[in-house]
């Protein structure tokens, strides 16, 4: 007599379902996560490359050059705001459909005659349907802003297990900026004394005004920066690591999505840090993240007036 099997054929679909769900969320993903490291690593090192070949005055700070706004930098007047126009433009972040589309152009032709390091970021911006929107992913909401998006990226110092199985949850969010000058820890971005851009102290004073001791002369007129990208899986959910204590801890703690993001949209960049909301074993919980950071490095040879 033959035995029964009930149930056989759908034990054997949902194991290879899962295997398969897994092959396919770590090649597309993972993939495209290689892929913003490249991206991300070739505009760092063009955008330093350019502007150490910018003239600029040799008395300044990256941020106040990419900040800059009145044109304090220019170079005898001939290109206004050069690092903006030619290099990058932090107001390119963000673009509102109707710019980007008009006319029926694509983004490709909107992007055409602009700074050449908004034209390799493009490659990594996502279209917000809800925003109306094209923009650099992870940047923070922010309703002081003209666009409605800060310029910059939510940072998870640290995650906690939450009270309930399975649960867990973020501590202690900062942010960084898209584009950040590398400085000495605890120096201030705005202070050409202590910033490495800067190839002489202000007013050629050596004085120390702050706690951080400024650069050595040989390690001034450089420019060091970092581009930030934060990878967002839309196939993954993250998952809170075991604290030493339960090193050996079988359970994993999905990252829950906080009261602060209550009925926020689902999406890999949506909610008020743009960390993401994504629905898992019925539960609104974050997407696998992780923060790319690219540098570069270079010697400043041309300097302004």
């Amino acid at each position: 007599m033959r035995m029964r099997r009930r149930g056989s054929v759908l034990v054997e679909f949902a194991l290879i379902a899962l295997v398969l769900y897994l092959i396919l969320a770590a090649t597309l993903e993972f993939g495209r996560a290689l892929f913003g490291a490249q991206i991300v690593q070739q505009a760092a090192d063009v955008m330093a490359r350019e502007i150490s070949r910018t003239p600029l005055p040799p008395v300044a700070t990256l941020q106040q050059v990419l900040n800059d706004t009145t044109g304090q930098y220019d170079t005898n007047g001939q290109v206004q705001f050069p690092v903006k126009k030619t290099i990058y433009d932090a107001s390119l972040l963000v673009v509102p459909f109707g710019d980007v589309y008009q006319n029926g152009q694509s983004a490709a032709d909107f992007f055409a005659n602009k700074p050449i390091v908004n034209r390799l970021l493009l490659p990594l911006m996502i279209a917000d349907v809800d925003n109306q929107v094209l923009r650099y992913p992870g940047l923070i909401p922010d309703a002081g802003q003209p666009d409605g998006f800060s310029r910059n990226i939510a940072v998870v110092e640290g995650y906690s297990q939450g009270p309930g199985p399975f649960s867990g949850s973020e501590q202690g969010i900062t942010t960084v900026p898209v584009v950040q000058e590398i400085l000495p820890t605890g120096a201030d971005p705005t202070d050409p004394n202590t910033s490495p851009f800067s190839l002489l102290p202000p007013n050629g004073s050596s004085v120390n005004v702050s706690s951080v001791q400024p650069p050595l002369p040989q390690f001034r007129g450089v420019v060091a920066l970092r581009i930030n990208y934060p990878f967002q899986a839309a196939m993954m959910s993250a998952t809170a690591p075991n604290p030493p204590a339960a090193r050996f801890d079988p359970n994993f703690h999905f990252v829950e999505v906080p009261a602060t993001d209550a009925g926020a949209v689902p999406g890999p960049y949506s909610g008020a840090s743009g960390l993401g909301v994504q629905y898992a074993a019925g539960r609104v919980v974050r997407p696998f993240r992780r923060l790319i950071s690219a540098q570069a490095i270079y010697r400043r040879e041309v300097f302004g007036p």
